[in-house]
């Protein structure tokens, strides 16, 4: 198994090469069967010319088109995934919870210029690469090293460090880019003394086997509760809301796109990694690149005590937060609801145009 320098003691390579090798036959395959039917969209963010391009196969809402790779939790299967057999084979196998799977294509001559990526393995979340279709003229740089991953390999990359990659080859690059949170199964792939580096330095634990919810606890925890401090940045009393999403649980923060999801891990508990800067700058991350993802593992279940509250604990910390949950909104809650939702429009509408002037910026620059 390869595995890259290591850059200290108390860090994990750049990069590792895992121990799994998938066919490349049957991955050319399935991507012929996903490029035939449906149509890639570019990528967020002000470091290429919109060239770069992806299709996903797991997504937050389960569309195909949510090519955005943000870190909200589990992530649903898009039709292109049902369509892809040996994909979904290769995915299922992991035996962890996927947050987004994305095939991201790079063209010839086309660059991603140097950035760092916002969430990390020391928050739980691991970004796997299987390569499709590369060649040797691909340049990918992590922390100033350059990397050759070759077709059916698969890779740990730390994306967290600043890195750029550079098709200077003839076909288009391929590539099999998954996100999950960090188990017992997904560490058995790494070397053993990468397995014992993660142990001591993750920060936000392992997380739990995903499991079928009980319909009574979904319903149990359904309501509307306020952001407890220290929960979420930043530490306001924002109105929330917990709804059924399929098999999840999903926390929203009312007015506003962020939703971060939970799965059932059994005895009435879900559990689900949140991002706290996720709560207002997600799409500005991916636009200006400046913010840090805050990384917890968290637990949530009803108050033995009083099912009229539900508790959240931080699993790293072991910090809890209890909070009253309410069925139904009163006049002053449903008067909030309305303030935050004129607030998050503002928001998004600023976010967006920061994206499309930095993509429009990016071309200018680098015609």
């Amino acid at each position: 198994m390869e595995t890259c320098r290591r850059a200290s003691p108390d860090n994990l390579p750049h990069a590792i090469r895992l121990n799994r090798q998938f066919d490349i036959e049957c991955l050319q395959q399935d991507l012929d069967i996903a490029l035939a039917s449906y149509q890639s969209l570019p990528q967020y963010g002000p470091y290429h010319d919109g060239s770069w391009q992806g299709i996903a196969l797991i997504s937050f809402d389960g569309s195909y088109k949510n090519v955005l790779g943000i870190p909200q939790g589990a992530g649903k299967p898009t039709e292109v995934l049902q369509a892809c057999h040996y994909f979904r084979q290769v995915i299922e196998a992991l035996n962890c919870t996927i947050v987004n799977a994305r095939l991201l294509f790079l063209p010839p001559g086309k660059k991603i210029h140097e950035h760092k990526d916002h969430a990390s393995w020391k928050q739980g979340l691991m970004r796997l690469h299987i390569p499709i279709v590369t060649n040797p003229g691909v340049a990918l740089y992590i922390d100033g090293h350059r990397e050759h991953w070759g077709a059916g390999e698969f890779w740990f990359g730390d994306f967290s460090r600043p890195h750029r990659v550079e098709n200077l080859g003839s076909e288009t690059r391929a590539h099999l880019v998954i996100d999950c949170l960090l188990n017992e199964a997904l560490l058995t792939l790494f070397p053993a003394d990468d397995i014992a580096t993660i142990r001591t330095l993750s920060s936000i634990g392992l997380a739990a086997r995903q499991q079928v919810p009980d319909p009574a606890a979904l319903n149990a925890l359904t309501g509307y509760f306020h952001l407890p401090k220290g929960l979420f940045k930043p530490h306001l009393p924002i109105l929330c809301s917990l709804k059924p999403s399929d098999d999840f649980l999903d926390l929203s923060l009312c007015g506003f796109t962020f939703k971060q999801r939970f799965f059932a891990v059994g005895n009435g508990e879900f559990e689900g990694a949140i991002y706290s800067a996720d709560l207002f700058h997600s799409a500005a991350n991916n636009a200006i690149n400046k913010k840090r993802y805050d990384g917890h593992l968290c637990r949530l279940h009803l108050n033995p005590e009083n099912h009229n509250q539900i508790c959240f604990t931080l699993l790293d910390s072991g910090q809890q937060y209890t909070v009253t949950l309410r069925k139904k909104l009163g006049p002053l809650p449903r008067l909030q609801w309305l303030l935050q939702l004129g607030v998050g429009k503002l928001i998004a509408y600023t976010l967006n145009s920061l994206v499309y002037l930095g993509h429009l910026k990016n071309r200018l620059i680098h015609r």
